[in-house]
């Protein structure tokens, strides 16, 4: 055999979790995740950037009271543009 090209039995086993194991690691990620995320799932908050809109007209004309600026206005292009081209192409589709 040449040289580069032996193997090491001690890098090719692969571990294999229990069943048990999965569904566990499952149900923590799951519980993590629901408490992370459960101002948004069951707070009636979303996750959206839409304070955004406020920097741009007409927003801008009338922005809630305590708007300091858009937390990160980076984010803006899933309000600026996916939604309304979502929302447009929506409705010509159920148009006909």
């Amino acid at each position: 055999m040449d040289p580069g090209t032996e193997r090491n039995d001690e890098f090719t086993h692969v571990a294999q979790a229990r069943p048990g194991e999965t569904i566990l690691a499952i149900v923590i990620l799951a519980a993590v995740l629901t408490v992370f995320f459960s101002r948004f799932l069951f707070g009636g908050l979303a996750l959206s950037p839409s304070d955004v809109l406020y920097s741009v007209d007409p927003w801008s004309a009338a922005p809630p009271e305590g708007y300091e600026g858009a937390h990160n206005s980076n984010h803006g292009e899933p309000i600026l543009q996916i939604e309304p081209w979502r929302d447009l192409a929506a409705d010509e589709l159920s148009q006909g």
